[in-house]
């Protein structure tokens, strides 16, 4: 700013003591503005990233999976916490880091009722990490039967049918199978 009140942008004139911001304390960085034979000095605020979180509904719909689907946050939210402590006042702020996060630990081709799921964020110069428990359950695929010695496969119009020597097997997604002749019906 001249004497005369006029503004001129300068900035491409000026040269910038240490501007980068590769090193800090907690209470900031202080960065010098020369222009000429003027000079100026003035801090700025460094937040750095103290901790995430993940909030929502943890309910078991968002933590509860099928075999075989693709992981997702499915309604989870990840939220970074930066703080910064500048001429001693303590400021925090938040940031949704949802879509940058990065998920480990879990396999969705593993059936299991305790899977820990450690979800990260980096942003570039330090890493925090948080984890929750997600289920991962087997759903069935389809069902089979096997006529066994003395079941009844051939009939004439009348007859009634019989489910004797006839097993019926589930299987699942996983691979397992299991009879489940009892809990069949026959129609």
């Amino acid at each position: 700013v001249y004497t005369s009140g006029n503004r001129v942008d300068v900035t491409s004139d000026c040269t910038f003591t240490d501007p980068s911001m590769s090193s800090w304390t907690v209470l900031g960085k202080k960065v010098t503005v020369n222009y000429l034979t003027f000079s100026t000095t003035y801090n700025i605020k460094i937040f750095t990233l103290d901790s995430i979180s993940l909030s929502g509904q943890y309910t078991s719909a968002n933590t509860t999976f099928n075999y075989g689907d693709e992981f997702s946050l499915k309604g989870i939210t990840a939220e970074a916490t930066y703080k910064c402590s500048l001429n001693g006042s303590p400021e925090t702020i938040y940031e949704d880091i949802t879509s940058k996060v990065s998920c480990s630990g879990y396999n969705m081709n593993s059936v299991s009722n305790s899977q820990t799921v450690t979800v990260t964020y980096d942003d570039g110069h330090d890493s925090k990490s948080t984890t929750y428990t997600i289920k991962v359950k087997d759903v069935l695929d389809h069902i089979s039967y096997v006529a066994g010695t003395g079941a009844k496969t051939t009939y004439k119009v009348g007859e009634t049918f019989s489910s004797n020597g006839f097993t019926v097997y589930k299987h699942m997604k996983s691979g397992a199978q299991s009879d489940v002749t009892t809990d069949a019906t026959f129609n």
